[in-house]
């Protein structure tokens, strides 16, 4: 089970003894939670939350981290995806280390996937509004694609709309370890380090206007806005097995991809007219 590789890898790895581990479930169907429940039922260092119904990335996250910052006042709080494996070592001495010498609001490590590619940052800025504009039109094209695919059942065997829009550079093809300190970075989104600094500020991790998609370059927005430090940290690492939530919530191929354009469309739309605003 993904989650149980997660929850055991952290338990695992921290050495300190003053933690909790916070599972926020996103009002699943499949019976993992109570599965969960039972796995670790003798298990002090974890706290459970099941929520009513499916409140996508941001709310869903946040509920965890107001229970975290009610309950505790933490003096961080990691807010990571179900498919991260800790594998390191010390990880929370190191980050308590970087974070003296490193005062910042924000913070991530380096994600590793599977094959390999090093996914934070997620950007080296936030990219330029003109940019964003032109991405959201490609993906308006492409859901119409997908739309006319799904009404059209004989056309799915056609993918030269698909291998266009995947060889434009849309999907990035692998990145190089950074392996140099980077400040006010875009920090990829599977895994966030928020400070006590951050934390006596916002009542949310995440600004919370989208379901999917969009939360990095939110965050960012949000810090950028307010002046905050943000800090890629290379000395921390984490395994990003990915796409775990997405897939489950889409039943075949196709679907999965109308489900992710849908809600990708949605979440440029508010992060352009946030762009104008003061604070977020």
């Amino acid at each position: 089970d993904t989650t149980i590789e997660c929850i055991d890898s952290i338990i695992r790895t921290t050495t300190i003894e003053d933690y909790k581990i916070i599972v926020v479930d996103n009002a699943s169907k499949n019976g993992s939670y109570e599965r969960l429940l039972k796995y670790y039922e003798n298990q002090t260092k974890i706290e459970w939350i099941s929520n009513d119904k499916n409140y996508g990335f941001s709310k869903g996250n946040n509920i965890g981290y107001r229970y975290a910052k009610k309950k505790f006042e933490p003096e961080y709080i990691l807010i990571g995806n179900n498919d991260l494996v800790f594998e390191q070592e010390e990880f929370v001495v190191n980050l308590k280390e970087l974070g003296e010498k490193y005062p910042f609001y924000v913070a991530g490590p380096d994600i590793i996937n599977l094959n390999e590619v090093h996914q934070s940052p997620y950007q080296m800025q936030l990219r330029p509004v003109s940019v964003v504009k032109k991405k959201l039109r490609s993906k308006k094209l492409f859901l119409a694609i997908l739309k006319t695919k799904k009404a059209l059942p004989f056309l799915r065997g056609i993918n030269i709309a698909e291998k266009i829009y995947l060889d434009d550079g849309s999907k990035k093809k692998g990145k190089k370890q950074v392996t140099e300190i980077m400040k006010n970075v875009v920090l990829h989104g599977s895994c966030v380090i928020f400070s006590k600094r951050y934390i006596e500020e916002h009542e949310d991790a995440f600004p919370e206007y989208t379901f999917l998609y969009m939360e990095e370059e939110l965050l960012a927005l949000r810090c950028e806005k307010l002046g905050y430090d943000t800090y890629y940290f290379p000395q921390l690492k984490v395994k990003h097995k990915e796409d775990v939530s997405t897939n489950s919530a889409a039943k075949n191929e196709l679907d999965k991809n109308i489900f992710v354009f849908t809600e990708s469309i949605k979440a440029v739309n508010v992060y352009l007219k946030l762009v104008k605003k003061d604070v977020i």
